[in-house]
C-alpha cells in the first residue's frame, strides 16, 4: 500500500514539474496580452479601485445596501465578463498566470459573499469580507504589478503564505 502511495505521489509530482516547466518556457503576464486587453483590463482595475472606496465611505455610514450594490458590480466584473470577447477571454486564460487567474476568481467569490453579509447587515462579516479582498489587491499587486507598484516588495513563495497561530 506504501508502495502505490508513494508511485501515485511520484507520478503527480513529475506531471506537475513537467506541467510547470512547460508554462515556464512560455511567455506570461500583462504584458503579453494584446494591447486591447491591456486597456479594458486597466479599466477594470479602475473600476474596482473606485468600487473599493466606495464600500469603505459606505461602511463608514452603515450603508449596507450600498455595500451590497457595489459587492454586486464587483462579483460581476465590471467589465471584463460584459465586455469581452470569446478569443479575448481565451487570451486572458492562456496568458496570464493561473495564479493570478485564481486569486481573481477568489477576489470576486469574496464580493458575492460581502454582497451577501451586508444584505443580513452584519457589520463584522461585512469588514471581514471587505479586507480580505482589500488584502487580495494588495497580494495581487505585489505579486503581478511590480511595474505599476515599484513600492511593493516582491513576495518570495515563503512570504506569500500567511499563516495563523
Amino acid at each position: 500500500m506504501l508502495k502505490k502511495v508513494s508511485l501515485a505521489v511520484l507520478l503527480i509530482s513529475s506531471t506537475l514539474l513537467a506541467q510547470n516547466k512547460e508554462h515556464h518556457n512560455e511567455p506570461m503576464g500583462v504584458k503579453t496580452l494584446s494591447s486591447e486587453l491591456r486597456v479594458v483590463l486597466s479599466q477594470e482595475m479602475i473600476a474596482l479601485e473606485k468600487a473599493m472606496k466606495a464600500i469603505l465611505s459606505s461602511m463608514i455610514a452603515g450603508d449596507y445596501s450600498a455595500i451590497e450594490e457595489t459587492a454586486v458590480k464587483i462579483k460581476n466584473s465590471f467589465i471584463l465578463k460584459q465586455k469581452l470577447t470569446p478569443v479575448q477571454k481565451e487570451e486572458l486564460h492562456t496568458k496570464l498566470p493561473q495564479s493570478f487567474i485564481a486569486q481573481d476568481s477568489a477576489f470576486h467569490n469574496d464580493a458575492a459573499m460581502l454582497e451577501h453579509v451586508a444584505n443580513i447587515k452584519n457589520p463584522e462579516l461585512t469588514q471581514f469580507y471587505f479586507n480580505k479582498m482589500l488584502n487580495a489587491c494588495v497580494s495581487c499587486h505585489q505579486s503581478f504589478a511590480q511595474e505599476k507598484f515599484p513600492l511593493f516588495k516582491p513576495l518570495s513563495q515563503k512570504q506569500n503564505v500567511h499563516h495563523h497561530k
